[in-house]
């Protein structure tokens, strides 16, 4: 609700007045209460009767206090500068002097600064920590690495595959079979039969007869050293193997009993059956082919300086 016009003859009556009886009478004046006033600014209706009573040690700083009086003039429609002025002079406090930049220029932070330097020299020092602990890492991971690649290779170490013609470093035994003499087929047709032995020019008539039961002689032996075994061994199987150059492969079953223990010469053809998987050894691997269940195997995944060891099949 607007209030009446301003007096200014009533303005300059006030002057002698302190500034909380002008705000108060203007305040009646206008017949409007404090709660009313207090509801029209959204200010406490304490704070307006602080400001009536000239409490001013139950209200704020002096900045506050001239805000309080400059809304409740302009709810009352009247000028507020004389009553600022009362309270200035009631009270004797200004408003607070700003900051002089005209004749003081303000701080500046520069990489000369204090705190700069402090900053810059924790940032390389957490710099240089976060590096040292990634190479710790990675130097640690690539040792373990290299002793994990060493126990590989050194865990069960194999000799290279043997040069053709070099002597194996074991003995063997070589049987031959030979012809029994004419004189020891007499003798047994001797014995079977009962007749002697025919004259020089006589003929005998052939006849059938009983197989002897005398053992034939028994067959010479000797053992050679250095010379390559002759295993005999099928060709065809779950696992069949042909080379191009001479190379040794040794085949054990489940079990570790062997199937075949020796060298393959070029184009000679093996092939073992038994109960897998399979451990095979082949040395010179790349001259090697090997099928197994009918498929070709890959044996450059499985060489090492060109001896291949690896498990071949599942156990069944």
């Amino acid at each position: 609700m607007a209030g009446p016009a301003p007096d200014p003859g009533l303005a300059a009556a006030r002057v002698a007045q302190g500034p909380g009886s002008m705000l108060k009478q203007a305040r009646e004046a206008a017949g409007m209460s404090r709660a009313a006033l207090a509801a029209r600014t959204r200010l406490d209706v304490k704070v307006i009767e602080a400001l009536e009573d000239e409490a001013y040690e139950r209200l704020a700083a002096a900045a506050f206090i001239k805000g309080y009086i400059r809304s409740f003039a302009k709810e009352l429609r009247i000028d507020p500068i004389p009553i600022l002025n009362q309270f200035e002079n009631q009270t004797h406090q200004d408003d607070p002097a700003l900051a002089d930049f005209s004749t003081r220029s303000p701080i500046q932070i520069t990489s000369s600064s204090a705190l700069i330097r402090g900053i810059s020299v924790a940032l390389v020092v957490t710099i240089l920590i976060l590096v040292a602990l990634w190479w710790h890492h990675y130097y640690q991971q690539r040792a373990q690495s290299a002793e994990g690649l060493k126990e590989l290779t050194t865990e069960e170490p194999m000799a290279p595959p043997p040069e053709p013609g070099t002597p194996l470093a074991y003995n063997y035994t070589i049987v031959e079979h030979s012809e029994p003499a004419a004189d020891t087929v007499n003798s047994w047709r001797h014995q079977t039969d009962g007749s002697a032995a025919p004259a020089e020019g006589q003929v005998i008539e052939d006849k059938p007869s009983e197989p002897a039961t005398t053992a034939p002689a028994e067959p010479t032996a000797k053992t050679a050293e250095g010379a390559a075994p002759a295993p005999t061994a099928a060709t065809s199987g779950e696992v069949e193997l042909s080379a191009t150059s001479d190379s040794w492969v040794e085949i054990a079953d489940v079990a570790g009993r062997r199937l075949y223990f020796g060298l393959i010469k070029p184009g000679q053809k093996v092939g073992v059956s038994g109960k897998a998987p399979y451990e095979v050894l082949i040395g010179n691997s790349a001259v090697v082919s090997l099928a197994f269940r009918g498929a070709a195997y890959d044996l450059k995944s499985q060489s090492i300086n060109g001896v291949a060891r690896f498990s071949l099949g599942d156990l069944r």
